[in-house]
C-alpha cells in the first residue's frame, strides 16, 4: 500500500519527508526488500537497522550479516536510539513506539498517546526520554517509556499548530534541544514543560521563513544542526545561540550527523556524505561509488570500540549499508 506523502503542502519539497512517506523502489538485490531510515550501533559488533513497513533487522558480527526481526507493526520506522546495550527506542508512523530490553531482539509497543509522524527519538539514560514528530508534536517520558506525556508546545502556535520537528537532542537532566522546519530551534531546560526559541540565523521572523534543520548532534563542547541545501549551524553555549558554518557542501539535504570525538559524518541526499577530522570546524566531501550516489541516505550511526576504534554504519534508500570501522566506509 502506497504512504501519503502527508506533508506536501506544508514543505514543497523537503526529502526527508520524501524518504519516509513514499513507498520503498527497491532494486531487486536488496537484501532488506525496502529503504532504511535510521540505524543504531548498540556495542561494537552489533548493529540495529529500520525502514519501512515496519522493517527491522539486526547483526552481531558488525555488519556482516544481518537477521530481521519481528516488530509486529507494519508502520514506516523512522528513528532508533540505545541509550546502554540492552535498552533500545523505536518511533515512527501514526505515533508509533517500540520498546527492547534484551538488545534488539524481541520488541514490544508502548503507549505514545499521540497518532502524529514521530521522527526523532534521544534519551539520556534507560528512563528519561523525548521524541519529536510531526504537528509541533513532542512526548516526554521518565519512566522508561511506561508513561509518555505530551509537552505542550506552545510557541508552535504562530505557523499553526503545523510545525514539524526533525530532531531531539538530550544535552543533560532536564535539557532539552529540538529543531525541524524553518531552521527553529527551541530549548527547554525542565523535561518539556516550558520552552524558549533560540536565536537563529536561518528564521527569517517577519516574513516567517527559513531553511529546514533534520540532524542535531554534540561535538567538543558545541552543537552542530544540518540540513537542507547543506545548511550548517554551530552553538558554543549549549543551543541559546548559533552561527552559520561552512559544510562546504551547499547543494544536498543533509538528514543525518554524528560524532565520535572530533571525528564526524553526515550523510544526505544523492548518496552525499562529508566528513570532518577536527569536531566540524571544517569538512571534506568524501566520494562514493555509482551505487550509493543513486541513493539517499538517511543516518549516520557512530560509536567508539573498547579499542578506541571507530565503528558505525550507514543507511538508505534501495537497502544501502556501508559499513564503519577504522573510520572508514566500506560498502554491502
Amino acid at each position: 500500500m502506497r504512504i501519503k506523502v502527508i506533508f506536501a503542502v506544508m514543505l514543497q519539497v523537503v526529502m526527508l519527508v520524501t524518504l519516509l512517506m513514499l513507498p520503498s523502489q527497491s532494486h531487486a538485490n536488496n537484501p532488506f526488500g525496502g529503504d532504511l531510515f535510521a540505524a543504531a550501533v548498540i556495542t561494537e559488533n552489533t548493529y540495529i537497522v529500520i525502514g519501512d513497513r515496519g522493517k527491522v533487522f539486526l547483526t552481531n558480527n558488525a555488519g556482516k550479516t544481518f537477521k530481521a526481526v519481528e516488530s509486529k507493526t507494519k508502520a514506516a520506522l523512522a528513528s532508533v536510539y540505545f541509550p546502554d546495550a540492552s535498552h533500545g527506542w523505536i518511533v515512527g508512523q501514526g505515533g508509533v513506539i517500540m520498546h527492547s530490553a534484551d538488545g534488539g531482539k524481541t520488541w514490544g509497543a508502548q503507549s505514545s498517546g499521540v497518532n502524529t509522524y514521530l521522527m526523532a527519538i534521544d534519551f539520556l539514560d534507560v528512563n528519561n526520554g523525548c521524541a519529536v514528530g510531526a504537528d509541533s508534536t513532542v512526548i516526554v517520558t521518565a519512566d522508561g517509556g511506561k508513561t509518555w506525556t505530551q509537552s505542550v508546545f506552545t510557541l508552535a502556535k504562530d505557523v499553526g499548530g503545523e510545525y514539524n520537528l526533525f530532531a531531539v537532542k538530550i544535552l543533560g537532566p532536564g535539557s532539552f534541544c529540538i529543531t525541524g522546519d524553518m531552521g527553529r530551534v527551541f530549548l527547554s531546560g525542565d523535561a518539556g514543560k516550558t520552552w524558549t526559541e533560540a536565536v537563529s540565523p536561518l528564521y527569517d521572523k517577519q516574513n516567517g521563513e527559513g531553511r529546514t534543520l533534520y540532524a542535531l548532534a554534540a561535538s567538543a563542547g558545541a552543537l552542530l544542526a544540518i540540513g537542507i541545501d547543506g545548511t550548517l549551524v554551530v552553538s558554543k553555549n549549549n543551543g541559546k545561540t548559533w552561527t552559520e558554518a561552512d559544510s562546504g557542501n551547499n547543494e544536498p539535504e543533509y538528514f543525518s550527523l554524528a560524532f565520535v570525538d572530533g571525528f564526524g559524518l553526515a550523510v544526505g541526499s544523492g548518496g552525499n556524505i562529508i566528513q570532518t577530522g577536527n569536531g566540524g570546524a571544517t569538512w571534506q566531501v568524501i566520494k562514493v561509488p555509482e551505487k550509493v550516489y543513486r541513493a539517499w541516505l538517511s543516518e549516520i550511526a557512530l560509536k567508539k570500540s573498547a579499542s578506541g576504534a571507530i565503528v558505525g554504519l550507514v543507511v538508505g534508500q534501495y537497502g544501502t549499508v556501508g559499513i564503519i570501522r577504522n573510520a572508514q566506509i566500506s560498502w554491502q
